[in-house]
């Protein structure tokens, strides 16, 4: 059965898309050299949970008995496989292709 969204869900779906996008412009500014994953991943927790959001990575897990997922984003530099953790030794060198994955739930209640 297909679920249609009322217009206030849609302005919900909204304003989070718009909050998100202006999450995303502020870690972006952050993306430099010398820069760890971790302080990208602790600025995008403050960020999503000053927006009135919480993180929808961080904890997450598939089971029970896995272990939760750590961070609030997922990152990943070069080569390596997409949802990588956000570690402290993880760290930006001039050249470096950094790529993230970020999510929230938002409004929470």
């Amino acid at each position: 059965m297909t679920y249609i969204k009322t217009p206030e869900e849609i302005d919900y779906i909204k304003k989070g898309g718009v909050l998100m996008g202006e999450i995303l412009a502020a870690i972006e500014k952050m993306v430099r050299p010398g820069i760890s994953a971790y302080e990208i991943d602790m600025e995008a927790e403050r960020l999503i949970r000053e927006a009135g959001g919480r993180p929808a990575f961080k904890g997450y897990s598939t089971h029970k008995r896995d272990p939760k997922f750590p961070s609030t984003i997922c990152a990943s530099v070069n080569e390596e496989l997409v949802h990588g953790i956000a570690t402290k030794e993880k760290i930006l060198k001039e050249g470096d292709i950094f790529s993230m994955d970020i999510g929230m739930q938002w409004p929470l209640g």
